[in-house]
C-alpha cells in the first residue's frame, strides 16, 4: 500500500514544470461527500508544491545540481509558509505547527550533516531511525519562523530564489549553539 492510499493525498514536484498529485478517490469522497480536511490538504498541497516549482527545487534538478539536505529542509519550510499564507485554515495550521522541544535535541546533530547530499530515504527529512516524523520539515519551518521574527517584511516569495547560505544568515540560526536558537 502506498502512503497516499492510506493518507488520502500525496504530491511531489518532479521538475519546475511538473507537479505530481495523487488522490485516493475513496477517501476524498467518503460516503458521497467531500472530506473537508482532505480538501483543505489538497489546496494546501497545490500551493506548497507550486512554491517548490517556482523555487526550481524539485526531484529533477538542472545539470550539475544536487539535492543538499539543508536546501531541501529550507525549501520545505518556505513552501509550508507560502502555502499557509495563501490558504489559511484551522486544520492546516494545527497539523503544520510543532513544538520546539520536538526538534531541539536534533538541531546540533543536524548542523553536522546539513551540507551532505540528501538520500532518497533520508531520515533527516522524513523521520525514522529514532528521529521524529517529518523532522526536516519542522526544522525548515523553524528556520523560516526565525526569519519572520527577525525580518518584519518577510515574505516567502521574496526568498524563493535565495541560496541556503542567505536564508541561514537571515534566520540567525546557529546549529551549534542550542541556547541561542531557543525560542523566547
Amino acid at each position: 500500500m502506498y502512503a497516499w492510499e492510506k493518507d488520502g493525498l500525496a504530491a511531489f514536484t518532479q521538475a519546475k514544470d511538473w507537479i505530481d498529485i495523487k488522490i485516493n478517490y475513496q477517501q476524498f469522497f467518503y460516503k458521497g461527500k467531500i472530506d473537508k480536511n482532505l480538501l483543505d490538504q489538497l489546496v494546501y498541497i497545490i500551493y506548497h508544491e507550486m512554491h517548490h516549482a517556482c523555487r526550481g527545487y524539485a526531484g529533477i534538478l538542472p545539470k550539475n545540481k544536487e539535492h543538499i539536505l539543508i536546501n531541501s529542509v529550507i525549501s520545505e519550510g518556505l513552501a509550508d509558509y507560502f502555502a499557509l499564507e495563501q490558504y489559511h485554515s484551522k486544520f492546516l495550521t494545527e497539523t503544520k505547527s510543532f513544538d520546539f522541544s520536538e526538534i531541539s535535541q536534533w538541531i546540533n546533530k543536524f548542523g553536522k550533516v546539513m551540507w551532505n547530499k540528501e538520500s532518497a530515504d533520508d531520515s533527516w527529512l522524513y523521520g525514522g531511525r529514532e528521529k521524529p516524523k517529518m523532522l526536516g520539515y519542522k526544522i525548515g519551518r523553524y528556520i523560516v519562523q526565525q526569519i519572520e521574527e527577525k525580518n518584519p517584511k518577510f515574505n516567502p516569495v521574496n526568498l524563493v530564489k535565495s541560496t541556503p547560505e542567505k536564508i541561514l544568515e537571515l534566520s540567525e540560526v546557529n546549529f551549534f549553539n542550542l541556547n541561542k536558537n531557543s525560542p523566547k
